[in-house]
């Protein structure tokens, strides 16, 4: 499955179980506008309709991974707050589906993941940064409030005080203090995040996908609902797990001293 080839913001491209979505305007810093937003929603939904894919890749090309929304086309709008809308919409809806898979997704970031672009960092699973890479809030900074689920994102990885710490200073934090607060899993060594998120999507898709896939459901549902509902779903959860084919070949595997063969079922 590939998304439409007439795509000119985003791409997607599915081989061994592994989806890479790509951001493919480099010369203008993988803005997100409306066209973004209807390409992006559009691979989601290819993506929602596909049980082949195991893992979901995200990257950008060029310089920056994703400065967030196109500025100098919002400048040109006659009524700004209908044409946010209309992207949002789009946009949103790919955030929604992309945040309900059951799929993994590890993100690439090198040079600046501002704005919505740290929205995408954000709902991915596993982040793998460039030592040089930077990440900003940047809305308050045009008088903006946010978007792509960055408000609810953020203070749950991070924590409020450190989000509204990020949204007051209007800052930009480096590689290292987003490892240490908790937004970035690793930096990247001499082979670079591209290299390292493919290397380590791949791993995945070769995992235990299903088992990932429900543990990714329990973490989002643990933040509004109960202590004793949560040990509920866990419970659930884990009798469904047991009862799979990844689960007994992978238990089986462990007493044969072997090593297990995960195909996501």
């Amino acid at each position: 499955m590939q998304a439409d080839d007439t795509a000119q913001t985003v791409s997607l491209h599915v081989a061994d179980e592994l989806a890479t979505i790509t951001l493919t305007r480099p010369d203008r810093n993988n803005v997100i506008d409306a066209q973004f937003g209807q390409e992006f929603r559009d691979i989601a939904i290819a993506l929602m309709g596909d049980a082949g894919v195991r893992a979901i890749l995200l990257r950008g090309e060029g310089a920056n991974f994703c400065v967030g929304g196109d500025i100098r086309s919002f400048a040109r709008e006659a009524d700004l707050p209908v044409a946010l809308r209309r992207m949002t919409l789009d946009f949103h809806a790919a955030m929604a589906i992309l945040a309900r898979l059951d799929t993994p997704i590890v993100c690439a970031v090198q040079g600046a993941a501002a704005g919505a672009g740290l929205a995408l960092a954000a709902l991915s699973d596993y982040v793998i940064a460039e030592d040089t890479a930077t990440f900003s809030f940047a809305y308050t900074k045009l008088g903006l409030t946010g978007d792509g689920g960055i408000t609810w994102l953020l203070p749950r990885l991070i924590g409020l005080r450190r989000f509204q710490a990020l949204v007051l200073e209007g800052r930009s934090v480096d590689a290292a203090e987003a490892l240490a607060m908790g937004l970035v899993s690793r930096i990247a060594g001499a082979d670079g995040a591209g290299v390292e998120a493919q290397a380590f999507a791949r791993e995945l898709a070769a995992g235990p996908t299903r088992a990932y896939g429900m543990v990714r459901r329990l973490a989002q549902s643990s933040f509004t609902q109960p202590f004793e509902r949560q040990l509920e779903d866990e419970a659930q959860a884990i009798c469904r797990a047991a009862a799979s084919a990844d689960a007994q070949d992978a238990i089986t595997a462990f007493a044969a001293r072997r090593k297990p063969v995960f195909k996501g079922r």
